[in-house]
């Protein structure tokens, strides 16, 4: 199995509005380069927006930037992505705060998404959910354990020094802090995802209407 680049793939399908097609773009929004995403289904398309949205946010967001500090002794330029790999652990384990389905129902909900659209899903995308949802990866991310079995399976994969070993030491030590990040950006990545992704439905709206 090639090495899957690393993302907070729950954050991502968590903040998809349960749309099918935006969860399937927003989960896979890194295999598209460029202006590929006009070639996706509209549905899909934005997602892949609506995922480089949320990168963007994260990325320059100071509370992120505070923790990548924090963890940057840990795990050098690899920093940002252990950051979202804890945050994926820490929204797994307070799940019942942002959804009313438990963890396991929504990821349910999400493969039926993927089946459903699987004939106008790009297999690329298709394929990395089927290995994701297959081995059960993000089922087990609230317990300490399984994500760092994660962090195991990412430096198995990446032909870099990363790090990852320490993962279970590191989330032992800076827990709290990061937690506290967490609690802190959380919401406001929320309200910000759901304000883009209605702004970007408007768009479509527009061109549809100069297109008649």
């Amino acid at each position: 199995m090639k090495y899957l680049p690393p993302v907070n793939y729950l954050a991502h399908l968590l903040l998809s509005n349960n749309e099918p097609g935006v969860r399937i773009g927003n989960f896979a929004g890194d295999l598209f380069k460029g202006r590929q995403w006009e070639e996706a289904p509209v549905d899909i398309g934005r997602g892949i927006l609506l995922h480089r949205f949320i990168d963007t946010h994260a990325d320059e967001h100071p509370v992120n930037a505070e923790l990548r500090r924090v963890l940057q002794p840990y795990f050098g330029k690899w920093a940002g992505v252990a950051l979202d790999m804890y945050y994926d652990h820490i929204l797994a384990g307070g799940w019942a705060e942002h959804s009313d389905l438990t963890l396991v129902e929504f990821l349910e909900d999400c493969d039926a998404d993927f089946e459903a659209r699987k004939g106008d899903t790009p297999a690329r995308a298709y394929n990395r959910w089927r290995v994701i949802y297959g081995h059960r990866f993000m089922h087990h991310y609230a317990d300490p354990e399984g994500i760092a079995r994660v962090f195991d399976g990412m430096k198995g994969r990446i032909p870099h020094d990363t790090g990852f070993e320490a993962s279970r030491k590191v989330l032992g030590r800076e827990r709290d802090v990061i937690a506290r990040g967490f609690h802190s950006y959380f919401p406001q990545l929320k309200l910000a995802a759901r304000e883009h992704l209605r702004k970007l439905a408007d768009n479509e709206n527009r061109e549809d209407e100069g297109h008649q």
